[in-house]
């Protein structure tokens, strides 16, 4: 399979090509916008039906090619789903609050395919309201939301009986120590950085609740 080519791919960049938030063009005239999350989401998708991704670049203004490598046995159906019912894997239901729909719902594909049940919600009303008829074991909560920021949400959860046995997680880019602090403080168990590592954000939902 051989996707569009592009014309910016280094050396260097190849390297990085499926790793999540990585893109070719960072400049400030990019003509197109995105997340960087396409080929990381493209890799897991293959990966999952036992195959593999590369890229191929000659370097700058030389373009590029991809090729996708797919086994045809007929019990890779039944290996896919063995594999997400290791030991080592346990589903969550996960409710990703985000005001960016771009990076909440991209992140909630990302757990979808790691088996995980995933709800998406953009205010703190709608999170709050979502939580209640989903039951979540786990808020990926963004902190800087309009009207009801991820603190005021954090308090909610913790203050509401139904709620507050949640694992609570602020995702921000808000990183100093008195950040943190101020995310403990107002009910939150873990803090992750913007743009989230997702083998830090498998652990977190692998450990979540285990220290309650």
């Amino acid at each position: 399979m051989r996707p569009r080519q592009r014309d910016r791919m280094s050396e260097d960049m190849l390297a990085r090509l499926f790793s999540p938030f990585e893109q070719a063009d960072v400049t400030i005239s990019r003509s197109s916008g995105g997340l960087g999350l396409g080929l990381a989401l493209c890799k897991r998708l293959v990966e999952l039906h036992d195959g593999r991704i590369s890229g191929y670049s000659a370097g700058l203004g030389k373009g590029s090619e991809f090729v996708i490598t797919l086994p045809v046995e007929a019990t890779l159906a039944t290996d896919v789903r063995r594999s997400l019912r290791t030991s080592a894997f346990r589903s969550r239901r996960v409710l990703i609050l985000d005001d960016n729909a771009d990076v909440a719902e991209s992140i909630g594909e990302l757990l979808t395919l790691k088996g995980h049940q995933v709800k998406v919600a953009y205010s703190g009303p709608e999170g709050i309201e979502r939580a209640k008829q989903f039951s979540p074991e786990v808020l990926l909560c963004d902190i800087g939301l309009p009207r009801m920021n991820g603190y005021e949400v954090a308090r909610v959860f913790r203050e509401d009986p139904s709620l507050k046995h949640v694992w609570l997680v602020a995702v921000t880019g808000h990183t100093f120590t008195e950040d943190v602090k101020r995310a403990t403080d107002a009910g939150f168990d873990r803090h992750v950085a913007k743009p989230v590592d997702l083998e830090e954000l498998d652990r977190i939902l692998s450990e979540a609740g285990e220290q309650e």
